[in-house]
């Protein structure tokens, strides 16, 4: 906990370790219309159905591994952008759609942070548009306009591509940092508070620092809702899906492989 004063009035920084998804929304339950809510994508709202993904598989970093070697990867995108487009993807918890929808209702400015390329990648036109419309398919529809703008660029990228951009509720960060967003977010709306949750505890420190530098309460969560998720990948069926990916750039669910090799 973080506590300083600045002109008489204290301001209190807090990050809180989570799983109970309950205890999530009791907490947000504190927000105003004068707060911002941000909430990371991946392995917070939403979590890849294949088993190969959940916490405790030893695969679960697949995607993490190709993209670290991306310079030696010649159809990286396009291997990425297929998965992308055939994964399919589950709630973390199936009730991020009423708290999302909850907190609308009350006017809080409610949008996803998310760390993820923009623009055109391999087969996806549009990455900003392909996570709206994954949220929206599975119920989570966030404040669709900032700034009285519901689409526009907040970072331009030195390389012309990937700029970090607001989309229909979601801020993208391209090639930037996701406290580099909440810097501009700042800027031009500043909170009386700033909620902020991620599976990542770095993240959430990283903000917790905007948030000191501007004054702004805060309060940080650490979703760990996903490690809560146990089902274990059957290992044949891992070792075949990592194949048709990275020779045929293709992606498999769990249920067309164990089909495919008559797994139970």
């Amino acid at each position: 906990m973080f506590l300083t004063s600045c002109k008489e009035k204290i301001v209190k920084t807090e990050i809180l370790e989570i799983s109970d998804i309950n205890k999530v929304q009791e907490i947000f339950k504190n927000a105003t219309a004068d707060s911002i809510v941000l909430c990371d994508i991946d392995d917070t709202i939403i979590t890849p159905k294949s088993k190969m993904f959940r916490y405790n598989s030893e695969f679960k970093n697949l995607i993490d591994v190709i993209k670290k070697n991306r310079e030696n990867i010649p159809n990286f995108n396009t291997i990425i952008g297929n998965w992308r487009l055939n994964r399919k993807a589950m709630l973390v918890s199936p009730l991020w759609p009423s708290i999302i929808a909850d907190l609308k209702t009350k006017n809080i400015p409610t949008y996803a942070l998310t760390q993820l390329d923009t623009g055109k990648v391999g087969p996806i036109e549009s990455m900003e548009e392909w996570r709206y419309q994954e949220l929206k398919n599975l119920g989570i529809e966030f404040t669709n306009k900032f700034n009285e703008k519901e689409n526009y660029i907040v970072i331009s990228s030195d390389q012309g591509t990937s700029h970090a951009v607001f989309h229909k509720g979601f801020f993208l960060t391209g090639l930037h940092l996701k406290d580099q967003l909440v810097k501009e977010i700042i800027s031009v709306q500043k909170p009386d508070h700033i909620y902020f949750i991620d599976d990542r505890k770095d993240h959430v420190i990283a903000v917790e620092e905007v948030a000191k530098e501007s004054s702004i309460p805060y309060t940080g969560i650490v979703y760990k809702g996903v490690e809560l998720l146990d089902e274990k990948p059957h290992e044949l069926v891992v070792n075949e899906q990592k194949k048709q990916l990275l020779e045929n750039a293709q992606w498999l669910e769990d249920e067309e492989v164990e089909q495919k090799l008559s797994i139970n």
